[in-house]
């Protein structure tokens, strides 16, 4: 199944560098609706608000894992099939040569809503767009689209997050430039 035809999932993607929003939305093709989740304090800035909202960027305050869920589990029932969420598992940008550890978040909403998760690996956004550093350089990034991912409702929510992570890992560790 290509990405286009996608349907009733949540996207994960590793998150290297600010560049990854960007590129998600240069390389997804028109027929994939999506929006993003983010923190609440991404949304504090006016100018930051505006262009959100009007993105229907899904705000989660972090305070309250419960209310956090339940403010994304409700937005994702809310979508179309057509249409996903998009969820950093590893919650902010990572600084090492490898993936940061995954938060549950993903995994809980796919088994509270039913969907599958849609793994999207991007390689090498960090070393066109290193923290610290403003202007990007020039390069290649690559965008790996994976295989659905279906959790399973028989394993614990951790079982399924470390087989999510692992199958997202083979795929960075395969294609990282150094």
């Amino acid at each position: 199944m290509t990405l286009a035809a996608d349907a009733n999932s949540v996207i994960v993607i590793n998150h290297r560098s600010h560049l990854d929003g960007f590129i998600l939305m240069d390389t997804v093709p028109d027929e994939k609706w999506f929006t993003f989740a983010a923190k609440k304090e991404l949304c504090d800035a006016p100018l930051l608000r505006t262009g959100f909202a009007g993105a229907g960027l899904i705000e989660i305050d972090r305070k309250s894992g419960k209310v956090a869920l339940d403010t994304l589990s409700d937005a994702v029932r809310a979508m179309s099939p057509r249409r996903s969420v998009v969820l950093f598992p590893e919650g902010t940008r990572t600084t090492t040569h490898t993936l940061g550890p995954f938060k549950a978040g993903a995994v809980l909403t796919a088994r509270q809503t039913g969907r599958t998760i849609r793994p999207i690996v991007i390689h090498n956004s960090d070393l066109l767009l290193p923290r610290g550093r403003f202007n990007p350089r020039s390069g290649t990034v690559e965008v790996q689209v994976l295989a659905p991912f279906s959790c399973d409702l028989t394993a614990s929510v951790d079982e399924d997050v470390e087989r999510l992570r692992s199958a997202m890992m083979a795929a960075f560790d395969l294609g990282r430039l150094e």
